[in-house]
């Protein structure tokens, strides 16, 4: 059976869907306002929402928030809207995918740092265990990587030491 030449120029495009749609990436069209004026990119009609007290955690049946849909996009100007306007930085879909993931997923490290900034918490875990940095690498993006390891474990601070003290070495008689 001959396949038509553009089943296969449209075969790549059906697969991604498919994967988005399975391992991540938003499940459904958003259908409220604010989650349209996002997927759109409007930062004027954002902004109008949100000041018409739109609530800014306003999220799809799937659990994505506008933040998400934004971090996604990777709109840094609605992203901060939303942060200023009290959006959960935490939120997370159904599956446990959080803003930060989001970010990981893209490789947008001004937005990883921003999101830490403001409060995500680098340690969640997915509903399949993994954390932003576990996506940052497996999409390959080793800046993003280098940023959240050094986020995770910080470094000790001026001053001290993780060698023994002499008083530590010295041992007790029995």
């Amino acid at each position: 059976m001959k396949v038509p030449y553009e089943s296969v120029r449209t075969m790549p495009v059906i697969i991604a869907s498919l994967v988005l749609t399975v391992f991540g990436g938003c499940h459904r069209p958003p259908s409220r306002p604010l989650l349209q004026a996002v997927a759109r990119d409007d930062i004027r009609e954002v902004k109008r929402l949100l000041l018409a007290g739109v609530n800014p955690n306003e999220a799809n049946p799937d659990g994505w928030t506008a933040l998400m849909y934004a971090v996604q996009r990777r709109n840094h100007v609605i992203v901060r809207l939303l942060v200023r306007s009290g959006a959960d930085v935490n939120a997370a879909d159904k599956t446990g995918w959080t803003p930060l993931m989001t970010a990981a997923w893209t490789g947008d490290l001004e937005m990883v740092r921003f999101l830490v900034k403001n409060g995500a918490r680098v340690k969640h875990r997915d509903a399949r265990g993994r954390t932003a940095l576990e996506i940052a690498r497996i999409h390959h993006h080793p800046e993003i990587v280098t940023y959240l390891k050094s986020v995770m474990e910080p470094a000790s601070s001026p001053g001290t030491t993780l060698e023994p003290s002499p008083s530590e070495l010295v041992k007790e008689p029995r």
